[in-house]
């Protein structure tokens, strides 16, 4: 019964409410019925010239109200099951205006007997009965309207952070419940994974950042009796379910993989306020941010030791008076590079497609290690080598292999590809991979027949483009793997640091 009552009606305020909107829609044509056994009551004497009292008052009050009202009811019980703030305010003022119209009625209604036939209206038994009505029609309908306003509240004070949460359908929270037992997710509702949302303290003033699926915020998380910096991630306003599961497919992730030093380590999730449409995934706080958003602060601040493609021990230019730690040279990008490419080797050996490999999905930690982040687009393999996704999300179309554009197929293989691309960011500091392009049928078959591919970026060696240029092989069997990559990457940083010192 609690189940049934629940996939009707809903949770909390919302269920209320249409708990409320349901049995009105029942006992209003009992009032069709009543009104209309009045009218037509056998012996009912009434005078041949008083049509309104013959007719029109069956038909207002018998008829009309009750049908509008059965409408109006309906309407509730869609945009409350829908959360709909706007909708709701319409059914507010439709509301407002149907029950101001039959309390100013009444005196009328009463005068010509439409409420209690022809019983003698001067008796105290009518008078209390006449009260009784008026008093119980007041209380209904203020108490519908302060319960809808309790719904919008409600809705409202979900904010920007979980928007989109709050309007999913009760059956979808039903199915994400579900979900969230964790059938192939171990500790992660219940066990160690698990966060209480008291004791988070997320500050909603300023995002960190925004990526495909969420918005990203700061946060203290107290846990073992000491605070600590995390992340906060949820899904961002204006966005549907999709987007919504997109994030639990995220930490359902970050949950198998376990921890790397770069990758960004998953702290937990928060679920426990699921039914109130509020999810926080917590992460590792990674001070310095996006790869993307710090390389074009430092564009200013940068040295080059790659003159022409080749390494030269000097560097190409200089800045004067600036503090070593605020500058970055080609030697951070390499490095980064070699982070980013070991991450991607451990997610090669735990068999999880990244699919969405940017500038942008690498975040700086405080000691300005690079790890691996937004896992919004990742599927975790298990049997095949490939995974066809079958809903195209937001699909980053610069970055994409060539079978991911057409055949929507992705593997390790196109983590290759959008690597080499999230190289050629990286020592381009942070440009846009073809900038110049637009997405059509000609932009795919120009990568398709070779003729298109980045250029080398000047902070690169031909060495380093050479690499590149493997990863963006037609035949994905072609394309060198993370592992032999993360071997040829670490012997460029020792050569070229060692190269670099020794001038």
């Amino acid at each position: 019964m609690k189940l049934f009552i629940s996939s009707v009606c809903g949770y909390s305020v919302q269920g209320v409410v249409r708990a409320f909107s349901i049995f009105e829609i029942v006992k209003l044509p009992f009032l069709i019925l009543m009104h209309w056994a009045y009218a037509f009551e056998p012996g009912k004497t009434r005078k041949e010239y008083d049509f309104f009292a013959q007719w029109g008052l069956p038909l207002t009050f018998g008829l009309a109200y009750p049908v509008v009202r059965i409408l109006v009811s309906w309407l509730l019980f869609k945009v409350s099951k829908a959360r709909n703030v706007r909708m709701l305010w319409v059914w507010v003022v439709l509301h407002t205006i149907i029950f101001i119209g039959i309390l100013s009625s009444w005196p009328f209604m009463w005068s010509n007997n439409a409420i209690f036939g022809e019983m003698n209206s001067n008796s105290l038994g009518i008078l209390i009965m006449k009260s009784s009505v008026v008093i119980y029609v007041i209380i209904w309908n203020v108490t519908e309207l302060y319960l809808v306003f309790c719904l919008i509240k409600d809705i409202d004070s979900c904010g920007s952070f979980n928007a989109t949460l709050s309007k999913l359908s009760d059956k979808e929270i039903d199915e994400l419940n579900s979900w969230l037992n964790f059938n192939n997710l171990p500790n992660v509702k219940t066990g160690s994974f698990n966060i209480s949302v008291k004791d988070l303290q997320i500050d909603e003033a300023k995002p960190l950042g925004v990526g495909s699926f969420g918005s990203v915020y700061k946060a203290v998380l107290l846990k073992d009796g000491e605070n600590s910096i995390v992340a906060v991630k949820s899904v961002q306003n204006g966005r549907d379910a999709n987007y919504f599961k997109a994030l639990l497919e995220e930490f359902s992730v970050l949950a198998y993989l376990g921890t790397h030093s770069n990758v960004v380590k998953f702290v937990g999730t928060c679920t426990e306020l699921l039914a109130q449409r509020k999810l926080y995934l917590v992460m590792e706080f990674c001070a310095f941010g996006s790869m993307d958003e710090f390389l074009k602060a430092k564009r200013s601040l940068f040295t080059s030791f790659v003159e022409n493609g080749c390494w030269c021990g000097e560097p190409g230019y200089r800045y004067i008076n600036i503090k070593p730690s605020q500058a970055i040279n080609t030697l951070h990008l390499l490095q980064w590079t070699y982070d980013i490419c070991k991450g991607m080797e451990f997610l090669e050996e735990k068999k999880v497609v990244h699919g969405d490999l940017a500038a942008r999905n690498v975040l700086l930690d405080h000691k300005k290690v690079a790890k691996i982040s937004d896992f919004g687009l990742s599927t975790k393999l298990y049997e095949s080598t490939n995974v066809i996704r079958d809903d195209m999300k937001l699909i980053p179309w610069r970055w994409m292999a060539i079978e991911s554009l057409i055949d929507l197929q992705f593997s390790s293989k196109s983590d290759s590809w959008s690597f080499a691309c999230t190289i050629w960011e990286i020592f381009s500091l942070a440009e846009v991979p073809f900038a110049g392009c637009t997405w059509d049928s000609g932009f795919v078959d120009s990568l398709k027949s070779g003729e298109l591919r980045l250029e080398r970026p000047s902070q690169a060696t031909h060495e380093l483009y050479a690499l590149m240029m493997k990863c963006w092989s037609i035949e994905p069997h072609l394309r060198p793997s993370f592992s032999r990559m993360s071997l040829q990457l670490g012997e460029m940083v020792l050569k070229y640091s060692t190269a670099t010192v020794s001038n």
